[in-house]
């Protein structure tokens, strides 16, 4: 644990305070610990390659402050990330996401310091892609460093957040992850009776899918707009978290009732390899994953028109909801 150093990216999110709590639980001291306020993400992603290469330690993990991190989360992972060849860039586990309710990764990684300098030169420019840090990744990717997804179930992601947050990042999901949307769509449907944040997703994802302009996850985009869709809705925006200590205390218990409700992800090792083999071939994972991505160019085009044509019975539901 002397040989890493933790990043936490935050814009204010609900859960920023418990999220350092909860890594330093996890076996970091706080010593080793930066929180990062920037805005945009690109910026952001910068400030936290320059921090790591500042500190100097050979492992750096970046997490985001809605991330909550199970208590063996950092040495389980970095673990792993010893045992990856020593040309690899970085490595992630899965959370599991309130949002979609899958497990996935999102949110956190373990990089290798020492290739940070180069994919400082290869971090786009604000807004110019919808995944920005993904992209410098697969800039690196495609220069030789790999990277790696393992199984390991690191903790949860956008539990506990502002109604703001959720109604942006389900807006950009409209479209960032849009093959997901059926199955989004009946989920919330169903939880919709006992959680009003299912009520904010499903708004999100419909002003998402009405939109013509390009999406953007900058923070500050859409403050109004979710400030007009609590209105609508009827919600308040939720207090913050005041007793941490006593979220902390409870988090052990909230996330072992997340495993025994929800099955635990695929056991598989993914490897992110370059475009192109020694041989000159596309290596096999690559192959899947263009295959991956035609699949969900279609599916995209048939969710979009399914979603929207599901969301009538799902207004109806939540506008009886909101008048009892």
């Amino acid at each position: 644990m002397n040989d890493i150093h933790l990043v936490i990216r935050t814009t204010g999110e609900r859960t920023a305070s418990v999220a350092k709590k909860l890594a330093i639980v996890s076996g970091l001291v706080e010593n080793e610990v930066t929180v990062v306020n920037e805005i945009p993400f690109e910026v952001a992603l910068r400030a936290c390659y320059e921090e790591a290469i500042r500190v100097g330690r050979k492992w750096t993990m970046t997490l985001d402050a809605d991330v909550l991190l199970a208590d063996t989360a950092v040495r389980r992972l970095l673990g792993l990330a010893e045992q990856m060849p020593s040309h690899f860039f970085q490595i992630e586990g899965k959370v599991f996401d309130k949002i979609t309710g899958i497990y996935r990764q999102a949110g956190h990684r373990i990089y290798r310091t020492e290739l940070l300098p180069l994919a400082l030169e290869h971090i786009p420019a604000a807004g110019a892609q919808i995944r920005p840090e993904f992209h410098t990744i697969t800039q690196m990717v495609e220069l030789g460093y790999p990277s790696r997804v393992v199984p390991s179930l690191v903790g949860v992601h956008d539990f506990e957040q502002y109604y703001a947050d959720l109604y942006r990042k389900s807006l950009v999901h409209a479209r960032k992850h849009s093959e997901l949307l059926p199955n989004v769509i009946a989920r919330c449907s169903r939880l919709l009776p006992r959680d009003d944040d299912f009520l904010v997703i499903l708004k999100g994802i419909w002003d998402g899918l009405l939109m013509q302009e390009a999406l953007t996850i900058d923070v500050r985009r859409y403050e109004d707009q979710a400030a007009c869709a609590m209105q609508s809705l009827g919600l308040a925006e939720k207090q913050p978290i005041v007793d941490s200590d006593g979220f902390v205390k409870m988090f052990p218990r909230f996330f072992s009732d997340i495993r025994s409700l929800y099955p635990t992800p695929d056991g598989a090792v993914w490897d992110h390899l370059p475009a192109l083999s020694e041989s000159g071939t596309k290596p096999e994972r690559v192959q899947r994953s263009w295959l991956a991505k035609t699949v969900g160019r279609i599916r995209e085009r048939g969710a979009i028109r399914g979603s929207v044509a599901a969301f009538g019975a799902l207004l109806r539901l939540a506008g009886q909801r909101l008048e009892r």
